[in-house]
């Protein structure tokens, strides 16, 4: 990476500020962490500041809208400053500079939206709910037990087109939503890799990186898994894989569903059919391709850097492998066959790949629900309640979720 391109990616990164997530100290309900809309906050109210924020961050250069992410990191990660105020009568908090990066070592949490590809209701700002809780554990507990958290990152991507919402709809603008596949997962990979460039991670710290989807964006975090090649994009030199992906109500056989549909899920079969052609094109063929459950073995693709690189080290982190699915019953958009399919899958392909990576025996460390283990590979099975969106929605469940996954690494 030459230094214009270094100085380019530190340009986008410092063109937002920190902004404090606060919240009342001790224990506290979904509803009570608040993002401030100033540069600085008091704490003279009783409230106390739990974390900052950045939002919108671009990560490419002329990026439309929707190639940015939001960020959160907890307090004690900054070198923010308290101040005395000029009343005297509170303490203002001054947030880290722009251009500040969270230095530090911790696991670094990505977040990629549902939505069919398509909803532009449906952003980046989904996973705030889940965020704040997190932020609320690490501050009321940071005395009592180390959760290792560098940040959370919740990424937009390019969205196709959506027939209720044209590009001249005055909510939702038409900038970046006119995508074809595989203008999303670009996107996906472009973030990932602009924020492991600010973070410098090397494949020995893989561990210290956790891909989460929900719906679409599970789908996407398992493509995120595979080469790029395989979408007939250019490598994406160096990036490191996460160790660890997180499933919620994902959808991993689009084309097994369209042709049949699950018992019970009949009627959502011309739905699901318009939202992926939408995406993906009229071929059915690219329709296999794109599911996670459906495609040809990709497991061996997740072993390695982009460009087929991979260290000694890696090859020893290779049973480190873990894939956590999580889904709701009582889900009435996405049914629960669509997690037994991507679990069948890993679990049939898991032995080869971890064969083809020079991998030995896996560790057995984990200590997950529903926890199946094969060569190289861990896969956790997790049953949730509530619909389809209520998981982002209240992000208490997603929250333990992922406080128990970091605390595996």
């Amino acid at each position: 990476m030459t230094e214009e391109e270094e100085d380019r990616d530190r340009a986008l990164w410092a063109s937002v500020p920190w902004t404090p997530v606060t919240g009342p100290p001790g224990p506290t309900t979904p509803d009570d962490t608040t993002i401030t809309s100033a540069a600085s906050s008091t704490t003279g109210n009783g409230s106390v500041i739990i974390g900052w924020q950045k939002k919108d961050v671009p990560y490419l250069p002329n990026a439309t809208a929707l190639q940015a992410f939001d960020i959160w990191i907890p307090a004690s990660s900054t070198s923010s400053s308290q101040q005395p105020s000029k009343e005297g009568s509170a303490v203002d908090v001054v947030p880290p500079e722009p251009n500040s990066i969270p230095g530090g070592k911790g696991v670094w949490v990505v977040f990629l939206h549902g939505g069919a590809w398509r909803d532009p209701r449906v952003s980046s700002t989904s996973f705030s709910p889940t965020a704040g809780h997190i932020l609320r554990h690490i501050h009321n507990r940071h005395q009592k037990e180390d959760v290792r958290l560098g940040g959370m990152i919740s990424l937009n991507y390019r969205l196709s087109p959506h027939p209720d919402y044209p590009p001249n709809h005055p909510e939702y603008p038409g900038d970046g939503r006119g995508a074809k596949h595989p203008d999303h997962i670009h996107d996906v990979l472009s973030g990932i890799s602009f924020l492991q460039r600010l973070l410098k991670p090397s494949p020995e710290n893989e561990d210290e990186f956790v891909l989460v989807g929900h719906s679409c964006g599970a789908t996407l975090a398992f493509q995120a898994l595979m080469d790029s090649s395989r979408r007939g994009l250019p490598p994406t030199q160096g990036l490191v894989k996460p160790s660890v992906v997180v499933g919620v109500n994902g959808l991993y056989d689009l084309a097994g569903f369209i042709k049949a549909p699950t018992k019970g899920y009949e009627g959502l079969r011309d739905a699901y059919e318009k939202f992926v052609a939408g995406a993906f094109g009229e071929d059915e063929s690219v329709w296999r391709e794109v599911g996670p459950a459906s495609a040809g073995n990709w497991l061996p693709e997740w072993q390695t850097l982009e460009g087929g690189q991979r260290t000694e080290e890696g090859r020893k982190r290779v049973r480190k492998r873990k894939a956590v699915l999580v889904q709701s019953k009582q889900d009435t958009l996405v049914p629960y066959d669509q997690l037994e399919k991507m679990r069948d899958y890993l679990l049939k392909h898991a032995t080869t790949a971890a064969a083809a990576a020079a991998a030995g025996d896996g560790d057995g460390d984990g200590d997950g629900d529903g926890e199946e283990e094969r060569a190289g590979l861990q896969v956790f099975e997790m049953e949730i309640g509530g619909e389809h969106d209520e998981i982002w929605e209240k992000g208490d469940q997603l929250a333990r979720i992922l406080l128990k996954v970091i605390s595996w690494l």
